[in-house]
């Protein structure tokens, strides 16, 4: 009985834990997506910039990580024991539910901001691949004589030190694109795992809703019969006394009719 007492006050600290670590998450989670929503629309109100769209990508992985870990510890609160309460069961289950539904919600938001970066990306991919290949066919042929030659020469070097700094950038915006491509894909993942769980929950739900629902019928039920019980018991109580009561008056009578009838 103590083992079992000290397990129910662990797995109490734990749920309380771990639900408002999930629910400190649920608000980084969504203070991020606003912040990436708001950067994007920097991007497009001002142009694309290769910085701006670097701590884009930034945020939006550290948001994805964050996501991950916060729907690692809902699963976590999930299989905590239930109480042995009843009322206690039914709370916890409202709380665990709310907090599905958020996370999911929130999730759901932060796969639209992630659609929109990775159109900004491909976009700013397309339009670097596309200069590099410009920059390429426009350098200048070096075949001429004296100072033509050198200068010739210098811009050919600079032309060339441009177009590798443009493929390495063109290169990252790859490698970003590619991140935030399986990024998209792993809270994918997570939503669908969420939206399972939350139509399990809804069916459980509903389960411990009818239980209930019968629970008190039963109990009305018993109270009803309890009560014509009662009123049962009442009645057979005044029959017996009706029939004591009758059956005295005619020992009375007897009584009478025997004293009268003898011969004094």
């Amino acid at each position: 009985l103590i083992a079992t007492t000290m397990q129910s006050s662990d797995d109490a600290r734990n749920y309380t834990r771990l639900t408002h670590l999930v629910g400190s998450n649920l608000q980084k989670i969504t203070k991020n997506v606003q912040e990436i929503k708001n950067l994007v629309c920097q991007l497009n109100d001002h142009g694309n910039s290769g910085d701006t769209l670097t701590k884009i990508n930034q945020r939006q992985h550290h948001t994805k990580e964050l996501l991950e870990a916060t729907a690692s510890h809902l699963s976590d609160v999930k299989n905590i024991s239930p109480p042995t309460s009843a009322s206690e069961k039914r709370q916890r289950n409202t709380m665990t539910t709310r907090l599905t539904n958020d996370l999911k919600d929130v999730s759901m938001s932060f796969q639209d901001v992630q659609r929109d970066i990775a159109k900004i990306e491909r976009e700013s991919v397309a339009r670097m691949r596309s200069l590099s290949e410009s920059n390429q066919e426009t350098q200048p042929f070096i075949g001429a004589q004296g100072e033509h030659q050198y200068n010739n020469l210098i811009r050919g070097m600079q032309m060339q030190e441009m177009a590798t700094h443009d493929i390495s950038v063109l290169e990252e915006r790859e490698r970003e694109l590619q991140k935030l491509e399986s990024d998209i894909v792993d809270v994918n993942i997570i939503f669908k795992d969420l939206a399972k769980i939350v139509e399990d929950q809804g069916e459980m739900i509903d389960s411990i809703e009818a239980n209930v629902e019968a629970a008190h019928e039963r109990v009305d039920k018993g109270k009803s019969e309890l009560g014509q019980a009662v009123k049962n018991q009442k009645k057979s109580r005044k029959k017996k006394i009706i029939c004591g009561i009758i059956l005295l008056v005619l020992i009375i009578i007897l009584i009478l009719i025997i004293y009268f009838s003898i011969p004094k």
